[in-house]
């Protein structure tokens, strides 16, 4: 039932061959070994395909026929990955054990990673639950008593002390109990009298008694994974009792502190974990109170009562990287890294990749790169253009700044700098020397922008880097007591406007802080005047009413 996929089997083709006849196989990742064989017997009955303690065989059910598998054009990879090599005896076997791996399940409690028990295997690592079962010597019996933490070697002891002459060993993996005294009969069985005391280690090994006087395990002991941590690279890692395969990798290769990455490998059925560190360096790996390394062969440790005492990193397990050797001008260099930097190769500002293994010697001719020098200062060149268009829309007669002497004049410190000379020792004394040039006057471009407006010519700009790097560094930047052109300019922008700005800005605060006095007081005074015709006019009403309340009188009267 298991899938190709889960052997990393891709789709594609593939040839069977029944005594020289050919036919051809479509091989599909999503089905499973059972479907592929209904798809070979639509095309030869009689061939079949079997696995025996994890090896594939391809072979006929009729006496005298051979089978063969090749690939085809349209090919899958499946004859590559199996390892199938031709027998001779008229079958096909892979020359590989096959292992599948399901990503759903679980790390503990499992046998999807198996390693043999030995003396220091414990209980729970064998899932073995505590509890009790009997054990007889020719009739003779005794109750022996196990927890999770008793090792092999623990119940072989306890066995030893009700019988001495009982032994209990593993060969290839499976478990027996003998006597070293002829004639004797051993027996095995459960812990009847309460079976909620009993332990499932019968049960879970099917300890069956063979007729000669001993008992055997019908299943092979084997180490499962505990629950626990365990480290690599610098990073800590966790299984539980849900964990998966997946989830395991996963972690591995979004953890940076891990500087590793991990993989499984479905031909060889073992986890790959790959340095992220180029060189000649082992990956760390340790145990911690899982026995997950130890499973996957990575490390070994001795456990004592389920607890982890020694631990020692497996350095057989890992194939260690080479470091790059490469010689320069006769000088030897070594280095954990293909790509070469100063550090390594003392050449200052150069970085090279090494790409491939090789005795011949490699010319390298290394130039300076123009293009971030070039497309920095064509910047700076627009923002000058861009930074003048918008003082002198602001300072125009009409504009929002248009009485600010002081920045007409920081404008004109800033033009004169960006287009005049300076006196230093170097070839080149202003801008217009490197490619940066006033925008020239045509008969349709006639203004004052003319003046102030400036172009970058690239090419002229890269010429005059090549030729004299230091003069155009004493054009630009200068030093401390000589600045150059950029530097005066920077401090211009950071002394003077921000002196300007921050003055005028406290200026401007001040004036409408004035103006919101005045208006304040204009509006109390406006107040004041309001109440007072209100209580002239309060007076007037009633004088009013009273002379109409006396003519009226004098009207009844007469």
């Amino acid at each position: 039932e298991t899938k190709l996929s889960l052997l990393n089997i891709d789709s594609g083709s593939m040839a069977i061959y029944r005594d020289g006849r050919k036919a051809t196989i479509q091989v599909n990742s999503d089905e499973t070994f059972g479907q592929l064989q209904d798809k070979i017997h639509t095309q030869f009955a009689d061939v079949n395909i079997k696995f025996e303690n994890g090896y594939l065989t391809f072979y006929s059910t009729t006496e005298g026929v051979s089978v063969d598998v090749g690939s085809t054009t349209d090919k899958t990879n499946f004859v590559s990955i199996c390892g199938l090599v031709n027998q001779g005896t008229g079958s096909v076997t892979s020359s590989r054990e096959l292992y599948r791996v399901n990503g759903d399940s679980t790390l503990v409690n499992t046998g999807l990673f198996r390693r043999i028990a030995d003396d220091d295997t414990s209980m729970k690592m064998l899932n073995v639950t505590a509890g009790k079962f009997k054990i007889s010597r020719n009739g003779q019996e005794a109750t022996i008593s196990i927890t999770e933490t008793d090792t092999i070697a623990d119940l072989r002891s306890k066995i030893k002390n009700k019988f001495s002459d009982i032994e209990l060993s593993i060969e290839d993996g499976y478990m027996k109990l003998s006597s070293t005294t002829s004639g004797v009969s051993v027996h095995f069985s459960s812990y009847e009298d309460n079976a909620a005391e009993a332990t499932n280690i019968g049960t879970l090994y099917e300890l069956v008694e063979n007729g000669d006087g001993t008992v055997t395990s019908s299943k092979k002991l084997h180490k499962c994974i505990v629950e626990g941590d365990f480290t690599i690279g610098g990073a800590t890692f966790n299984v539980t009792a849900t964990t998966t395969l997946n989830n395991i990798i996963r972690q591995i290769n979004a953890s940076d502190e891990a500087n590793a990455t991990a993989y499984w490998d479905s031909v060889d059925g073992h986890l790959v974990i790959k340095s992220r560190t180029s060189g000649s360096s082992f990956i760390n790996i340790e145990a911690g109170t899982s026995n997950f390394t130890d499973i996957m062969g990575y490390t070994e440790s001795e456990w004592s009562a389920g607890n982890l005492t020694e631990t020692r990193m497996m350095t057989d397990s890992q194939t260690i990287g080479t470091n790059a050797k490469f010689t320069i001008n006769g000088t030897e260099y070594s280095s954990a890294s293909n790509t070469i930097t100063s550090d390594v190769s003392r050449i200052q500002g150069v970085t090279f990749t090494l790409k491939d293994v090789s005795d011949e010697s490699v010319s390298l001719t290394v130039e300076r790169d123009i293009e971030p020098a070039a497309n920095a200062v064509s910047e700076i060149v627009d923002a000058y253009n861009e930074l003048l268009d918008n003082v002198d829309e602001a300072i125009a007669k009409g504009g929002n700044l248009s009485e600010q002497v002081t920045l007409k004049s920081i404008k004109n410190r800033l033009r004169n700098l960006m287009t005049g000379s300076l006196v230093n020792s170097g070839a080149y004394r202003n801008l217009d020397s490197i490619g940066i040039s006033l925008q020239e006057a045509t008969a349709g471009n006639i203004s004052t922008k003319n003046i102030s407006t400036l172009t970058f010519n690239k090419d002229k700009f890269a010429q005059a880097l090549r030729s004299d790097t230091n003069s155009m560094q004493s054009l630009l930047i200068g030093t401390q007591e000589a600045k150059g052109i950029l530097w005066q300019v920077e401090d211009i922008l950071e002394n003077d406007a921000e002196i300007y700005f921050t003055s005028a800005s406290k200026s401007y605060t001040n004036q409408v802080t004035k103006l919101n006095e005045k208006i304040t007081k204009a509006n109390r005074a406006v107040e004041r005047y309001r109440a007072m015709l209100e209580k002239k006019f309060s007076a007037m009403d009633m004088l009013i009413s009273k002379m109409q309340n006396q003519y009226s009188s004098f009207l009844k009267t007469s």
